[in-house]
């Protein structure tokens, strides 16, 4: 679903968002994409999707079903181009369905004589009647002739797996591919074959397992492991670093292991040139002086440091042969395996599962060891390993069964990387995990990650219901450790949905929590840090300026990351603690001490490998002290470099605040038509992202850019009213900015009803003022008494201002 959002460009479509929850996929997300694809004129491909598909042709997941309806049966100009070695079942008849699987006669032989040991079978009578038997039989299939080029150097080789792929009731629409139609007749063109589909993928699977049998016992392993390894991990470098380790967890009882560990260098080199000679194998070897952008994508975060057996089982670091955490390709000459899907598929269909078992196992504790290693160099630029080792990692884990390690690595990956397209990625595999070890203590950690990375995804009611459940069975079981980390997680989300009240109550709950489960200084510290991003959301930020400048003296006389208690991340409590006071700061006016800290936050998570979009959201918090210090060229230039990152990760939330500072900017430098465009742009994204605090922050800008354009009166009291309505009923502290701004309106006895308003805001298109209210805490009974409220401080600022 991303590639289709990438291809569409479309990032607001937010496809993967909610693939793992079918019903509300098909009601919400099909329908946005059915009218995209109907407004515009788009061609979409999508390629080898036999891997989606079982050997009957249905769906092996049935969204895919639905999806493919909407591609293909939308009203529009758009369309869409499917490839696949097996026909999906049930397009309908608005795809057209063409077999281009297998080359003409012509363009057989052509490519025939491309490929040298083909071509040598042509200088002699013997040599040429091979060459026809295997063209008749191969039927036009490219890969299936370059596998008969693997065999072309022994002719009795050839010849035998021709004759063993040969069945007697083939032979007429075998022969129909050596007809060609004589110029006498109504149209001249090449011989084409008549098989089917069906006929070509069993001819390729016969082949496949004809070439392997008589492939060296340690080749033949060597394949099978080679085609259960994730294609991303087809490389020498991940091989030559698994193989021994493989073949030892195999031992003496497999034979081809055992004759493996007695060979020079275990058979790999050998191993690997026999695939690549028969055809079973493209070997892709790096160019001398190609970079890595041109020769193809390096293992420059897939290096892992090496590990010997008895590491297998921890994924401890080796010491005594380390690797680099990046590996220069040009130094490393980094090679890569190419395996046809179908080649892949025969061979694991005949690969035993011990051999399968072991495979997914050694992979799985060689990310494990990448990512700690990562951890272990994170200030020194190691979290981009981490992020790499989780999304390649997970699935060998999830595959053993190895719940809690899965989830683990997930969760690094998550906290580092928060793009929709991991975060999408996470979520089916979390949910799996829940899945297999709800009810014990696994399950606890498995569904808070999930609860977490729901959060990060957009999708709080269900990250909520998650965290509660969570709460109310660790404490419930005595296991305070899990009730501490899921209310930490609880009242992240309750701060950013505006439930202040909420958030500070569970604050207190949480740090007892904590003390009760014995946790460490810094889970102590990290607990005090999450109540002053409250006390700073209500708008205390004098008290939390001094706290911080407390915790940070506090926090020098900590041990650094290797004494951490192993419950928190320091450089996590570190930088959580440096952004809170960067905002009290900000809203305290000390706008240089606000640069300083930004700065020494962006210092932080450079150091430890932070990626592109988290030190695009640190270094866009420098724009505003710019902006008031009058910086306008400095603060232009850091938006449009922010900008950039947020499009090209499809970050919603951060789009919204980057549209909503160029708005700020432009309106400071004069150009108020421009300042009102970007508003509403920002106001779209902020109400898609759903934090109801930035709502707020642009309907108030808004209304003043409105008000300096001389707008209509009521367009600008709307916006500033809805920015009022939304802060009073969270118990914001952005409240008394937006009070001051409404009594400069002279405003009439009493508020226009709350209807009105959100007719006039809701002209923005995006904006959906009356759900966002509805969805926040009920601190006055409906809107209108929300409003009544805010009307009554207005009065008691203008009496204030009449009596001074």
């Amino acid at each position: 679903m991303l590639e289709i959002e990438r291809q569409l460009n479309a990032p607001n479509l937010q496809l993967a968002v909610q693939v793992d929850q079918p019903e509300q996929f098909k009601r919400f997300v099909l329908p946005r994409l059915r009218a995209f694809l109907e407004q515009n004129a788009l061609l979409l491909v999508l390629d080898n999707l036999e891997h989606l598909l079982t050997e009957a042709g249905d769906w092996r997941d049935p969204l895919w079903g639905a999806v493919m309806a909407t591609l293909l049966g939308h009203r529009g100009l758009s369309r869409t181009i499917l490839t696949s070695r097996r026909l999906p079942a049930g397009l309908g008849q608005t795809c057209l369905c063409e077999p281009i699987h297998a080359l003409s006669f012509a363009e057989s032989v052509l490519l025939a004589r491309e490929l040298p040991p083909l071509r040598a079978l042509l200088a002699d009578p013997p040599g040429r009647a091979l060459l026809t038997r295997t063209l008749r039989v191969i039927q036009g299939h490219p890969k299936l002739l370059e596998l008969a080029a693997g065999l072309a150097g022994d002719r009795a080789a050839l010849a035998a797996q021709v004759a063993a792929t040969e069945t007697a009731d083939q032979g007429a629409p075998l022969d129909a591919f050596f007809a060609v139609t004589g110029p006498g007749s109504e149209q001249a063109r090449e011989g084409e074959s008549a098989a089917p589909e069906a006929v070509f993928v069993a001819t390729l699977h016969r082949w496949t397992l004809g070439v392997s049998a008589g492939l060296d016992p340690v080749a033949r392993l060597l394949l099978q492991c080679l085609c259960r390894v994730e294609p991303e991990d087809r490389t020498l470098d991940v091989i030559d670093s698994n193989w021994e380790s493989l073949l030892q967890r195999l031992g003496d009882q497999d034979p081809a292991a055992a004759a493996a560990l007695a060979r020079p260098g275990l058979g790999l080199t050998e191993g690997l040139a026999d695939l690549g000679r028969v055809g079973l194998v493209d070997i892709e070897r790096p160019v001398p002086g190609q970079s890595v952008a041109a020769g193809g994508r390096s293992d420059a975060v897939g290096a892992a440091p090496g590990r010997d057996a008895s590491e297998a089982e921890t994924g401890r670091i080796n010491d005594r042969n380390p690797r680099p955490a990046a590996l220069d390709p040009a130094e490393t000459g980094q090679t890569r395996y190419r395996i046809h899907p179908g080649v892949a598929e025969a061979v694991l269909g005949q690969t035993r599962p011990e051999v399968l078992a072991a495979a997914d196992w050694e992979l799985g504790d060689y990310h494990l060891a990448r990512s700690r290693h990562g951890l272990k160099t994170e200030t020194e630029g190691g979290g981009g390993l981490v992020v790499d080792a989780g999304r390649r990692g997970a699935p060998y884990l999830v595959r053993s069964g190895r719940w809690w390690e899965a989830s683990n690595l997930l969760e690094h990956m998550t906290l580092r990387d928060k793009s929709p397209e991991t975060l999408a990625f996470a979520i089916p595999l979390l949910r799996r995990i829940g899945e297999a070890t709800a009810g014990g203590e696994d399950g606890l950690v498995a569904a808070d990650v999930l609860a977490n990375t729901l959060w990060l995804a957009g999708r709080p009611a269900e990250a909520e219901a998650e965290q509660r459940r969570i709460i109310a069975g660790a404490v419930a079981a005595g296991q305070f450790r899990f009730a501490s980390f899921a209310a930490g997680d609880l009242l992240n989300l309750l701060r950013a949905g505006g439930r202040l009240p909420e958030a500070l109550a569970l604050a207190g709950e949480m740090a007892g929590y904590s003390r009760a489960a014995g946790l460490g200084p810094w889970s102590q510290l990290l607990d005090e840090v999450r109540r002053l991003q409250v006390l700073a959301a209500i708008g205390q930020y004098e008290e939390v300026l001094r706290e911080v400048a407390s915790l940070r003296l506090r926090m020098g006389a900590l041990p650094g990351e290797g004494g951490a208690d192993g419950a928190t991340n320091p450089w996590n409590v570190r930088e959580t603690l440096l952004d809170t006071g960067l905002g009290a700061a900000l809203n305290t006016g000390r706008l240089e001490e606000a640069l300083d800290l930004n700065a020494e936050v962006m210092k932080w998570r450079a150091e430890r490998g932070a990626g592109d979009l988290e030190l695009a959201r640190t270094r866009f918090n420098g724009y505003a002290p710019l902006l008031r210090l009058g910086r306008a060229d400095d603060c232009r230039g850091l938006l449009q470099g922010c900008r950039a990152v947020f499009e090209r990760e499809h970050s919603v939330e951060e789009l919204g605040a980057v549209y909503s500072a160029l708005a700020s900017l432009n309106d400071q430098t004069g150009d108020r038509a421009a300042a009102i465009g970007f508003e509403q742009a920002a106001l779209r994204f902020r109400y898609q992202a759903g934090a109801p605090e930035g709502c707020a922050v642009s309907h108030h800008n808004l209304s003043n850019s409105l008000e300096g354009q001389g707008a209509d009166p009521a367009q600008v009291l709307a916006h500033r009213l809805a920015a009022a309505a939304l802060r009073i009923q969270m118990g914001s502290g952005q409240l008394p900015g937006t009070i001051r701004t409404l009594a400069n309106l002279d405003p009439p006895a009493h508020p226009p009803p709350f209807a009105a308003i959100a007719d006039q805001a809701e002209q923005v298109p995006g904006v959906r003022l009356r759900a966002r209210f509805a969805a926040l805490p009920p601190t006055y009974p409906d809107p209108d008494a929300a409003l009544a409220a805010v009307w009554a401080l207005v009065h008691q600022e203008r009496e204030r201002r009449a009596a001074s």
